[in-house]
C-alpha cells in the first residue's frame, strides 16, 4: 500500500513539473503552486527510496558517503537559497536583479545541482536499485526546467548580461576556462 502511494507521489511529482512550467510561463511566477510541487518533490525523494525494493547490498562505507552527498546537497541548496535572500528576492517569482554573486558565481542553477546531488545521496544511503536507475530521469527534468527558464524566461528578461553570463557560468558545474 505505502509503495503505491510514493509511486503515485513521484507520478505526481512528474506530472507537477510540467505543470508548474505551463503555470510559470503564463503568470511569470509559480505562486502556491510551486510550493504544492516543491512538496511533492521532497516528499518523494525522501520516501521513494523506503519503498520495497532489490538493495545494492552496500556495506556501511557508502551509507555514510550517501549521508555525506546528500548532506552537501542540501547545503548548496541552501547558499543558493541565501542569495536570494540577500538581494531580497524571492526564489518562486520572476525578478529585475540578475544574480551573479556567491554561488552563482560558480552555477547557473545551484538548486538544481543541489537538488541532483541530495537526491543521489539519499539514494545511494538506502541502497536503493529503483531511485538509481530514476536519477537520471531526475536529472532529465531538472536540465529540461533549467533549459526551458534560459530561454523563456532568464534570456528575454536579461538580454544581453545574461547570455554573457551564460558564456562565463557553467549551467551544472564551474567551468574551468572561461571565454
Amino acid at each position: 500500500m505505502l509503495e503505491n502511494i510514493i509511486w503515485t507521489l513521484f507520478g505526481l511529482f512528474c506530472l507537477n513539473r510540467f505543470i508548474l512550467w505551463i503555470t510559470f510561463f503564463k503568470k511569470g511566477k509559480f505562486g502556491k503552486y510551486g510550493t504544492i510541487v516543491i512538496i511533492i518533490n521532497h516528499i518523494t525523494s525522501f520516501c521513494l527510496p523506503l519503498v520495497s525494493q532489490p538493495r545494492l547490498g552496500l556495506d556501511i562505507f557508502w551509507r555514510i558517503v550517501g549521508v555525506i552527498v546528500f548532506i552537501i546537497g542540501i547545503f548548496i541548496m541552501k547558499i543558493a537559497d541565501d542569495e536570494f535572500h540577500k538581494m531580497r528576492i524571492r526564489p518562486d517569482t520572476i525578478t529585475t536583479k540578475l544574480i551573479t554573486t556567491g554561488v552563482y558565481s560558480r552555477v547557473r542553477h545551484p538548486i538544481y545541482l543541489g537538488n541532483n546531488i541530495y537526491f543521489m545521496g539519499w539514494s545511494l544511503t538506502w541502497s536503493a536499485t529503483y531511485c538509481f536507475y530514476l536519477i537520471p530521469l531526475i536529472i532529465f527534468l531538472n536540465w529540461l526546467q533549467a533549459v526551458l527558464e534560459e530561454k523563456y524566461i532568464l534570456e528575454k528578461e536579461f538580454g544581453d548580461e545574461y547570455r554573457e553570463y551564460k558564456k562565463n557560468v557553467g549551467m551544472f558545474l564551474p567551468k574551468i576556462v572561461k571565454r
